[in-house]
């Protein structure tokens, strides 16, 4: 596993961690969750990190915030699992785009 892929990740999950926060406070965060892991998935990508393993990270290091402390909020949890499916749709369709 890459460093600097892991590094990418963690920062970018910080961000979702964020704005998870800011839907509890009733903002509407859904775009800008969308485009982080985008952009965090082409960072990696850009990086050098295969598509499976960028969304193997990603999502590890959602599942450890979906795990820790304060994600048991209603609008934290939604924010944090959006984001692991989009990580996945995203993998999905960049394997949709090799075939």
């Amino acid at each position: 596993m890459c460093t600097n892929a892991q590094s990418i990740a963690g920062r970018h999950v910080q961000i979702v961690r964020r704005l998870g926060e800011m839907a509890e406070n009733g903002e509407q965060v859904d775009q800008l969750v969308r485009a982080t892991i985008r952009n965090c998935f082409t960072a990696m990508r850009t990086a050098g990190t295969d598509a499976t393993e960028a969304v193997e990270i990603i999502c590890g290091l959602l599942e450890a915030e979906l795990a820790a402390p304060g994600a048991e909020r209603a609008g934290c949890r939604n924010v944090l699992e959006s984001a692991e499916m989009h990580a996945e749709y995203l993998l999905f369709t960049e394997q949709r785009s090799l075939h």
